[in-house]
């Protein structure tokens, strides 16, 4: 299924950060490394920045059009705008001057995306970036690791932790529950969590309760406090800042 994404932005620099975020985000849960999400919200970025200073020569109150889409084999960003149209070679791929001070933007949109095109529609100045997705499934939103240290079992968690990764996480964290007293869920690397996530920690801390072993958390993200102290939670998990602290934790008992 396609999925579409549509900006209408003033052209203030303001509202750069803004179209980043979702273009990162839609760059991350179709798969793309990091480093290649980071990259995609720089061009996207660039292309932003020059229809600022470009096409409405700083004016900080002209339209633009952002529209992102995912396709099973790529991602197109096509931004739209009213302004003085580019001149050509201005977009053409050429050779850097070492102390120029213009032409990277260009340079770095062609050189992180796979497809660089303009075109002057009715509507405007159309110009549409590409990037070709991997053909093969590489990252998930969230991701687990198990391991043993000192004789607790830890669990790395990687990502988001929603109501699509939620279960998944769950199955993890009471599989490891059989491996050991002391089970705790590292959320050093956990960007977000809903209510999906929160439940599936309280389901495991019920669970280790049961079995009268220990499960706690370390490692959490400002983000991940929140919603525990939203939900009125961090009084009920152990929670502690480190891994080193968890260990010795376990070391007195």
């Amino acid at each position: 299924m396609e999925v579409t994404l549509k900006f209408v932005v003033p052209s203030h620099p303001r509202y750069l950060s803004l179209v980043r975020v979702a273009v990162g985000e839609l760059a991350s849960i179709h798969e793309l490394r990091p480093e290649e999400c980071r990259g995609i919200m720089l061009a996207v970025d660039e292309a932003l920045a020059n229809v600022i200073r470009h096409a409405y020569r700083g004016q900080f109150d002209g339209p633009i059009e952002v529209n992102c889409r995912a396709f099973h084999d790529r991602l197109e960003f096509v931004l739209l705008d009213q302004g003085t149209a580019p001149d050509p070679a201005r977009l053409a791929p050429h050779a850097l001057d070492a102390v120029a001070l213009s032409g990277r933007g260009t340079h770095i949109i062609r050189s992180i995306m796979d497809e660089v095109s303009y075109d002057r529609v009715p509507s405007g100045n159309q110009l549409r970036l590409t990037k070709r997705l991997p053909t093969t499934g590489r990252n998930e939103l969230m991701n687990t690791a198990v391991r043993n240290a000192k004789g607790v079992v830890i669990v790395d968690v990687h990502g988001h932790i929603d109501l699509g990764t939620s279960p998944a996480l769950r199955k993890t964290m009471l599989e490891s529950l059989k491996d050991g007293n002391r089970l705790a869920a590292n959320l050093a690397e956990v960007k977000y969590i809903d209510s999906s996530g929160i439940a599936s920690l309280l389901e495991v801390l019920k669970e280790s309760r049961n079995k009268g072993k220990k499960f706690v958390l370390f490692g959490l993200t400002p983000g991940v406090r929140e919603v525990l102290q939203l939900t009125r939670l961090t009084g009920v998990f152990e929670i502690y800042e480190s891994e080193d602290e968890v260990l010795h934790a376990a070391e007195r008992k």
